[in-house]
């Protein structure tokens, strides 16, 4: 079987969400499937991606600048991507894109949807990413598709409900966490916390609701004498979030808040061993995969009550209402000065994130590429 992969999304120098799942996937596949024929096309000058070597592994650049790449796609319906790469029995993207096919074309298609915040909450989407999206047209597009691989339960039920396509149509496949993590600091997890700072990993935009974790956090100092807590903000700058530097430069406390910015996977790796509390509490997630990469590292987690956050977590961590900041703070407050109810979290969040594997990920994609085969 000879199987074709847009790997498109890992033309960015910053990996986030979308990036790491194709990374993490692909690299899995290959590992799991010798079998198969894959061609993995982009098309980049630039690419990060560090082409590893596999005998049943091809890789297509085709030297066109994505932007018109996906505007020849999207007027012209060209180029045909059977005539770059030669024919194919499946087509697999991770995310939504730009994809023209000839009308001849007999393989089976299958896409990725991570989730459909840009249809729920478009205000936190800039007007560019939003005219992106209906230029791509996803109702329609999945209609096209012969099946939609989701990361949540929650997510495959938004697609049901808001695009009114037939369940059976929809795989769900959850994504993972670096196993590596757990073994190389499992002795850091029964020695006493080393460091005393809240920590929140994400891109930082509006829709992960950084502004109430810097509320709370604020509330949280008022009212107890914590002098040596401190808060840590990491991620790449999303849209929009000009607001969220003004605020921390006008906090009262902004001498114990570091915003980090886009971090490199080793810097993660340190931020997360040494942190106290996790915390999490976006509007809207497809999975929110930080939140299991926290637990591995038997870090506690505070996050929201919404999308599939309670899904994926059940009831290893402290849900809030990321709505009301006065339920962050006290959520904050509770885990940081009761031990017995740290403890609890801690080996809750351990617990649970041993349920993701990016193995698993690999081999539940590859049963849906065989069932359409």
């Amino acid at each position: 079987m000879k199987i074709c992969i847009d790997i498109r999304t890992l033309i960015d120098k910053q990996y986030s969400g979308i990036g790491i799942y194709t990374l993490n996937l692909i690299s899995n596949l290959f590992e799991i499937d010798k079998t198969n024929e894959y061609k993995l096309f982009y098309n980049s000058s630039n690419f990060r991606f560090i082409k590893k070597y596999y005998p049943n592994v091809k890789y297509y650049d085709f030297h066109i600048p994505n932007k018109i790449f996906n505007f020849l796609n999207f007027v012209f319906k060209r180029p045909k991507l059977e005539n770059l790469i030669g024919e194919f029995d499946i087509f697999f993207a991770p995310n939504l894109n730009f994809f023209s096919f000839s009308k001849n074309n007999k393989s089976k298609k299958i896409i990725t949807i991570h989730d459909l915040s840009f249809e729920f909450f478009p205000d936190f989407y800039s007007k560019k990413s939003l005219l992106w999206h209906k230029f791509i047209n996803p109702r329609k597009l999945l209609n096209k598709f012969d099946h939609i691989i989701t990361v949540s339960e929650n997510t495959k039920n938004d697609i049901i409900n808001f695009y009114n396509i037939d369940p059976e149509k929809i795989s769900v496949t959850y994504l993972g966490v670096d196993r590596k993590n757990e073994g190389k600091y499992k002795e850091m997890r029964k020695n006493e916390r080393s460091n005393n700072y809240l920590l929140y990993i994400g891109t930082i935009e509006p829709r992960k609701n950084i502004e109430g974790i810097i509320q709370a956090f604020e509330d949280l100092c008022l009212e107890n004498d914590i002098k040596d807590l401190e808060l840590i903000i990491a991620g790449k700058n999303g849209w929009n979030n000009k607001y969220i530097y003004k605020i921390l430069e006008n906090s009262k406390f902004k001498e114990k808040i570091k915003i980090l910015n886009y971090v490199t996977e080793e810097e993660k790796i340190d931020l997360y061993k040494n942190a106290k509390i996790f915390l999490f509490p976006s509007f809207y997630e497809g999975f929110g995969m930080p939140v299991i990469e926290a637990q591995s590292f038997g870090i506690p987690v505070i996050t929201s009550n919404n999308s599939s956050l309670t899904e994926i977590i059940k009831e290893s961590a402290i849900c809030i209402n990321p709505y009301n900041i006065n339920d962050i703070k006290e959520a904050i407050k509770n885990l940081y000065f009761d031990n017995d109810l740290y403890e609890y979290y801690r080996n809750l969040s351990i617990e649970n994130a041993k349920n993701f594997t990016w193995a698993n990920t690999a081999i539940q994609t590859l049963e849906v590429f065989k069932k359409l085969k």
